[in-house]
């Protein structure tokens, strides 16, 4: 792939053998080269489109710091620390919410918005983060978010993923916590050709909790491939993680969970479930949730569902007078409503459009 505007011009390998993501072929759908696409405007505190990043009145609470990142040896990682790059401290919890935008305003399929946000949480402070991700019909976004949580701090994020039909989106959210710190991230992902979704949380400190919820909402062709990865470095810490995929037409959603629990870390709750809703003939669902545990004290679960409208539940709602139309409606909406709801109730008016 021949990489220009992004600085300089150069040529980066893709890794056509060896990748995780068997269920997803990226390769095959990506331009031969990729530009920045166009800059856009936004009243959001962080605006990543195209090479460009911008940073503009943050909340009280937060600064900018240097960034010293260095280009990847990894394909993906090099194309985030070649777009646009922001490191930000918290250093007193802000009044509002932090807003993040993540824009391609794409021409083609060659223009791409590329970038990577770090974010540190000092000791005790707590952070909510509005983020939305969003394309043009067509173009490559690939974008990094990072959250640091040092002790007893706590991070409420909630994510806004939405594609044009015939985008490629590669999407991770790496996130650390330390002693007694606190993760809740809900995310929602809708369209795309091809998307990938990488989440990860690493637990170093004892009394951490992390709780992830994903939805993805898939018509016509579209795809996407969401990777989790919760790696329990030591004991006492608790995660949990729903992922859900509402397909329709012949589009596919793809899980692949893992809960890592390292030798000697001693009483541990994880919990993992997938659900898969089929709203179409073709469409289809693969989920893979995987426990690695090297501990002998510990609580965990995992599963994973895949099936139509429950026929009872509509037949009760039929029964009492509410149109088939309908039935199937409300139970798709209450579906989707266990993800939302999953978020902080102050900031569940961000998917307020879904339901």
């Amino acid at each position: 792939m021949k990489v220009s505007g992004f600085g300089a011009t150069q040529e980066l390998s893709y890794p056509a053998l060896g990748e995780a993501w068997r269920f997803s072929p990226f390769h095959q759908f990506l331009p031969t080269e990729i530009s920045p696409s166009k800059k856009v405007d936004s009243n959001s505190h962080i605006i990543l489109s195209g090479e460009t990043l911008i940073i503009q009145n943050l909340p009280d609470g937060i600064r900018l710091k240097d960034s010293n990142q260095k280009v990847g040896v990894d394909f993906w990682n090099t194309l985030t620390q070649i777009g646009g790059k922001a490191h930000l401290e918290v250093y007193q919890t802000p009044k509002e919410p932090l807003i993040i935008l993540i824009e391609r305003n794409s021409l083609n399929a060659e223009q791409s918005t590329l970038g990577l946000i770090e974010i540190d949480i000092l000791e005790s402070n707590k952070l909510q983060i509005q983020q939305t991700i969003k394309g043009s019909q067509e173009g490559l976004t690939v974008s990094q978010v990072n959250l640091n949580l040092d002790e007893k701090s706590s991070v409420d994020h909630v994510v806004s993923l939405s594609e044009g039909s015939e985008a490629l989106n590669t999407t991770s959210f790496h996130s650390t916590l330390k002693a007694a710190s606190n993760l809740n991230q809900t995310i929602i992902a809708r369209g795309g050709k091809l998307t990938r979704l990488n989440v990860k949380a690493k637990l170093i400190g004892v009394q951490a909790h992390a709780a992830l919820a994903n939805l993805s909402m898939l018509h016509g062709k579209s795809t996407l491939d969401l990777h989790s990865d919760i790696d329990h470095q030591v004991g006492s810490t608790t995660a949990s993680q729903l992922a859900k995929n509402l397909l329709k037409d012949e589009s596919k959603g793809i899980f692949t969970g893992r809960v890592h629990i390292k030798k000697d870390a001693q009483l541990v709750s994880a919990a993992q479930m997938n659900r898969n809703l089929l709203m179409g003939k073709k469409a289809h669902a693969i989920g893979q949730p995987q426990l690695e545990i090297f501990a002998d004290d510990v609580k965990c679960s995992h599963g994973s569902t895949t099936g139509q409208i429950d026929d009872e539940a509509s037949f009760y709602l039929i029964s009492r007078g509410i149109r088939p139309e309908m039935a199937a409606t409300l139970l798709t909406k209450a579906f989707i409503a266990e993800v939302i709801h999953h978020a902080p109730k102050d900031l569940q008016s961000f998917f307020e459009d879904l339901l």
